[in-house]
């Protein structure tokens, strides 16, 4: 589901694309035309507590679209919070409510000076932008660092998308209540990136299972997937397969057929292949010719 604050048009705007406005009204007419939905300082607060809490004193935490200072108003004292804001207007009005060092700058590409040892935010709802931040954190961070960031569920709902950011992260969200952020009409998350080389989901149903299928198996076999039938849908795909390849084949020539150009994670699939062959084999569905070799009886080869 799209936000409907994420147009084309406002997909590629920066703070300074749009005309500044006096007073609360204007300001939310500019975060909504940003994509940016300020956060509830309490809401903030909780959302430290919870995931960021555990950080020993002196952890240098970034907040990479500081806005006003809400999120960075929540940071204790103990830690060394540093706001990083486009507009010097609103790095201002947060320098002078937090008493934070506030770097005026782009977090993507702007000199910080040290070393987070975790960012938190709640970025703009632009996709293009929330990647990079997510880029330029994992440059950023130490082995172990943590990104926090509020986004919208559509940004984290698709399986590609998840399985290329596990390849550099472990990732677990939680849902969070839309209507704290005005009206933002799109599901919200809080969506905690760990830099630990564990590539852990926590809150994601076999997507990378999904991701594999939906990238890494040929056409004509996915829509077997998808559609099953009468023996289950692995039958049929090992059926189809030695099929095609004459009615004997080994098991590397089927993974090979029904794979189709791309970047594979967990090859699920492959697994599930051989045990349904090795299966078929026991109850003299399928002719066990060698180990991982499978064959057709001759009444199947249609």
């Amino acid at each position: 589901m799209d936000a409907p604050a994420l147009t084309p048009a406002t997909e590629s705007l920066t703070l300074f694309d749009v005309e500044a406005e006096s007073g609360d009204a204007g300001r939310a007419a500019t975060d909504r035309a940003l994509g940016h939905w300020p956060s509830p300082v309490y809401f903030g607060e909780l959302l430290f507590e919870s995931h960021f809490g555990h950080l020993p004193p002196g952890a240098i935490i970034v907040e990479p679209s500081a806005g006003e200072g809400n999120l960075l108003s929540i940071i204790p004292d103990r830690y060394h919070a540093v706001g990083v804001e486009l507009s010097p207007q609103l790095a201002a009005q947060a320098a002078q409510r937090t008493g934070r060092r506030i770097i005026v700058g782009d977090f993507r590409n702007v000199e910080l000076g040290l070393r987070p040892d975790a960012v938190f935010g709640n970025p703009p709802f632009r996709t293009e932008l929330v990647d990079a931040f997510l880029s330029r954190s994992h440059a950023l961070l130490p082995a172990g660092g943590i990104v926090g960031f509020i986004l919208p569920v559509y940004m984290i709902g698709n399986a590609a998308r998840v399985r290329d950011f596990n390849l550099r992260w472990s990732i677990e969200q939680e849902l969070i209540p839309r209507e704290l952020f005005g009206k933002v009409t799109t599901p919200l998350a809080f969506v905690r990136f760990v830099k630990d080389g564990m590539r852990r989901l926590v809150g994601f149903a076999s997507f990378l299972e999904a991701a594999d299928v939906l990238h890494n198996v040929d056409r004509r076999f996915r829509r077997i997937m998808e559609r099953g039938g009468r023996r289950g849908p692995w039958r049929e795909v090992v059926v189809e397969a030695l099929r095609i390849l004459g009615g004997e084949a080994p098991l590397a020539r089927i993974y090979a057929l029904i794979e189709s150009r791309g970047l594979a994670v967990t090859r699920f699939w492959r697994e599930k292949i051989r045990q349904v062959c090795g299966e078929l084999a026991t109850r003299g569905v399928l002719v066990r010719l060698t180990a991982g070799t499978f064959a057709l009886y001759p009444q199947e080869i249609v």
